[in-house]
């Protein structure tokens, strides 16, 4: 209900959020829902993943396409693109020379990275900061590109900080961080520079409430309930949902 409608198109949809709070769990249902048909709230196509650390959680990819499955999509699988990027330059190199064939071939329909942060949190670019500020707009550059050129929307995950200024001296501040609690203040990694770059941007965060939800076999279990708050978009308001993850996907509630 936040996003009223879905990601929007052109332009970058940043996800931040802070380990465990459903970024990724989101980016994969994502990549699922681009693969329904149109009536059914999808774009009809095939979906790219730029994974930048560790290893895709396969797995739980597959877990949720069987549920995916359930509803009528054949083959999700076979519709997603993994892509390892683990470096600034081999992200560049990807975004600007390869990608291009890989849209026009598949019918891709959704692009997605996770993370941004974690190509330029190396130790080259925490000493330099106006290189990682530059690197950081041409990835920008090259993904605005894309999306305005093919109709795409892009997603892109990013990690979040402890946010210890107060709000009349932070300039990355916002009325939506200000409402949360001390605990929990936290704020998008990587600066103003990359914060310029972002059309939409969603915080994730888990609360310390529970919700009740039936798991596989009818029995009852008990899943952390998390936030999802629009921070910063041209058409939504600065609203949030709560939301559960668990065997099946990402369902919003209410309490």
């Amino acid at each position: 209900a936040a996003l009223q409608g879905g990601i929007d198109c052109p332009g970058i949809t940043e996800i931040a959020g802070e380990s465990a709070s459903g970024k990724t769990q989101l980016c994969m249902q994502l990549t699922l829902q681009a693969q329904m048909p149109p009536a059914s709230g999808g774009l009809g196509g095939c979906a790219l993943y730029i994974y930048t650390e560790g290893t895709f959680p396969i797995r739980r990819f597959r877990q949720l396409a069987s549920y995916y499955q359930e509803r009528g999509l054949t083959d999700p699988c076979e519709k997603l693109y993994i892509e390892v990027c683990p470096t600034a330059d081999l992200l560049s190199l990807f975004l600007r020379d390869k990608i291009t064939n890989l849209i026009a071939v598949n019918n891709l329909r959704l692009i997605i990275i996770d993370s941004i942060a974690a190509v330029v949190r190396t130790e080259q670019f925490d000493v330099d900061h106006i290189e990682r500020s530059q690197t950081l707009w041409t990835h920008a550059h090259l993904l605005h590109k894309i999306s305005a050129s093919h109709g795409i929307p892009i997603v892109v995950v990013n990690q979040v900080s402890d946010l210890f200024d107060s709000p009349t001296n932070s300039a990355v501040w916002c009325n939506t961080v200000a409402q949360m609690p001390l605990a929990h203040r936290r704020v998008p990694a990587l600066g103003l520079a990359w914060s310029n770059c972002v059309n939409t941007r969603l915080l994730l965060s888990r609360t310390e409430r529970t919700y009740e939800t039936t798991g596989e076999e009818g029995h009852q279990r008990s899943v952390i309930l998390r936030t999802l708050r629009v921070v910063l978009s041209p058409r939504l308001p600065n609203n949030s949902c709560l939301f559960v993850v668990d065997t099946s996907g990402v369902h919003g509630v209410t309490v």
